[in-house]
């Protein structure tokens, strides 16, 4: 089976083309200047090139804070909102599945027991979470109505997989850079009031090839590991796993102002799927990759 994952080269991306080659899929990767999302006459031409069976859009603009000012939501309006609406059409009309990576930036917070699938998102928090909302928005209004966490045109196989505190090897991330800064500086201080779900690349991964696999029902879908801990808690795992000494310091949201607003509580319930292995053993399995 070919497969096409659009945003190659990001953590995402290179995690995907790395772990479906290891299962023997033919896996093509397209990023900038080979395909441009926000253009429907790109994303057809690339589409038709290669043929794949199936299409995984990680191509996103990430930068939260930038996407606070007119030049940055402009950009990002087009890349994280037009570009999965052209995605999704081109794949429809060619009755090819399509898995499109969002965010639990789309919700704008959540309670201690978290959001389920069929939970609809109200306004999100900020600039960035408005664009993949849209983004989101424009996936469903091709899919058909939303029903609960299912999309009622069951033909469209169309699906929206959203992603909450990432971390993985081969690009900077939380995890990355508090190891980096614990070694450089022998400490570092880390918020206790900002909690959620850490997901290792790797587990994403199987997730999503398992997904490719099983064909459920087109929808939305949370592939939350299980358990949730605070930045601080998770700094101190990683640390503690990375034989980094250093001293921990925890501190508050309210300590370091940001232009876009971040919710405390972000934790998004996988109710669908096959439970995915708690977040501490994620780490474990990361750090044991790194110090190889």
């Amino acid at each position: 089976m070919k497969f096409l994952v659009i945003g190659s080269s990001g953590l995402l991306g290179t995690t995907l083309l790395a772990k479906g080659k290891e299962v023997g899929f033919d896996v093509v990767g397209a990023d900038l200047p080979d395909v441009d999302i926000t253009s429907e006459t790109s994303v057809r031409t690339v589409l038709d090139l290669v043929r794949p069976a199936i299409v995984i859009n990680s191509a996103a603009y990430t930068d939260v804070e930038g996407a606070e000012t007119p030049e940055g939501f402009e950009i990002a309006s087009k890349v994280n909102g037009d570009g999965p609406g052209n995605l999704a059409a081109a794949c429809r009309e060619r009755g090819t599945p399509f898995i499109h990576l969002s965010t639990d930036y789309v919700f704008n917070g959540t309670d201690a027991s978290g959001v389920s699938e069929d939970i609809v998102p109200g306004e999100p928090m900020n600039a960035y979470g408005k664009t993949k909302r849209m983004g989101e928005k424009n996936i469903i209004e091709i899919a058909g109505i939303q029903s609960g966490s299912d999309f009622s045109d069951m033909d469209s196989a169309l699906y929206i997989v959203r992603l909450s505190w990432l971390f993985g090897h081969g690009a900077k991330n939380f995890v990355g850079k508090i190891a980096e800064r614990a070694k450089t500086q022998g400490k570092v201080s880390v918020v206790d009031d900002e909690i959620g779900c850490p997901l290792f690349t790797d587990d994403f991964a199987k997730f999503l090839l398992s997904l490719i696999h099983d064909r459920p029902a087109p929808g939305i879908y949370h592939p939350g590991g299980q358990g949730s801990c605070s930045r601080y808690e998770f700094a101190t795992e990683v640390l503690k796993h990375l034989n980094i000494p250093a001293t921990i310091t925890p501190c508050k949201l309210s300590d370091f102002p940001r232009k876009a607003h971040i919710a405390n509580i972000s934790i998004l319930r996988n109710t669908k799927r096959p439970a995915l292995r708690p977040w501490q053993e994620m780490v474990e399995e990361y750090a044991k990759a790194t110090r190889t």
